[in-house]
């Protein structure tokens, strides 16, 4: 079973919390998160209706000392990691299996063991879950892992139709695309395929490589799979997550809307827009 998309991680200025950005508001429904466990960051979130999210997270009142030593706290603003679910945390014991076999480029990436993390809703529920790091790599080149250990529902709320319910009409994730050096898109492109637990689709390859994976929820209007496609880069000074695109409540094909081009802390957001309905829905 293909790994499924939990949330993209974008590291804000704290006042984007308690004063998001005009462009932000006038697209997304942005929904309370709440205080991490550490004490040291907060979040809010952008919910879709397929289970994934978009967390904007920031350190308290932009703390210095609270970004020392922390995994995110020398990363400019911008996106800056993301996560995969699946049924259960052993299934990455099998995951750093596969990296070990496919030896990907001598990256030396691999996961460390699960760890618990949490935080607490402003209406005081406390959410756990279990999450896996990789090692061996920068921070967000590849994809951590995220468990839950409460009920999902009470991290993700997607059965909160108002929450889930977008000015743009985004309905969840279709692509991730995420850019990495010319120097090491082979040895990335093995990485992921160890990661994700497939090859590249054949018909990708000449164009970037891209791998369909899966949505936590897919039972709304039978939503395209979502992708994670891998672009060479001459500017990428390590793989990340360079653009989003999400899937709209729209019937049709390719584009929906206008791109975002936008910023957050002076950082570059790329939001790209797709039709999410096929149209043979509109004779169902």
């Amino acid at each position: 079973m293909a790994p499924k998309i939990d949330h993209i991680i974008i590291k804000v200025p704290y006042s984007e919390l308690t004063h998001p950005s005009e462009w932000l508001t006038r697209n997304f429904t942005i929904s309370p998160g709440g205080r991490h466990a550490d004490n040291k960051t907060e979040n809010r979130l952008i919910v879709f209706r397929d289970g994934s999210y978009i967390e904007l997270i920031a350190f308290i009142n932009d703390d210095q000392t609270l970004m020392h030593g922390h995994w995110w706290g020398t990363q400019p603003f911008g996106i800056v990691d993301w996560a995969l679910t699946s049924s259960a945390p052993e299934d990455v014991h099998a995951v750093a299996q596969h990296i070990e076999a496919a030896n990907p480029g001598g990256l030396g990436a691999g996961y460390d063991d699960a760890v618990a993390g949490g935080r607490r809703r402003p209406d005081g529920a406390e959410l756990q879950w279990d999450v896996t790091f990789p090692h061996g790599v920068k921070r967000g080149e590849v994809p951590f892992w995220c468990h839950d250990r409460t009920p999902r529902a009470l991290r993700v709320p997607v059965d909160d139709v108002p929450k889930t319910t977008h000015p743009c009409g985004a309905l969840g994730v279709g692509e991730l695309t995420v850019a990495v050096s010319r120097n090491r898109y082979d040895a990335f492109t093995k990485l992921y395929s160890a990661i994700l637990g497939f090859a590249p689709l054949p018909s990708s390859v000449a164009f970037g490589a891209s791998w369909e994976v899966d949505s936590v929820y897919r039972q709304d209007g039978n939503l395209p799979k979502p992708l994670v496609t891998m672009e060479s880069s001459d500017t990428a000074e390590h793989a990340c997550v360079s653009e989003i695109t999400l899937l709209t409540d729209s019937i049709g094909l390719g584009q929906s809307r206008t791109t975002l081009l936008e910023k957050l802390g002076g950082s570059d957001i790329v939001v790209h827009f797709i039709h999410g309905r096929r149209a043979v829905e509109a004779d169902s």
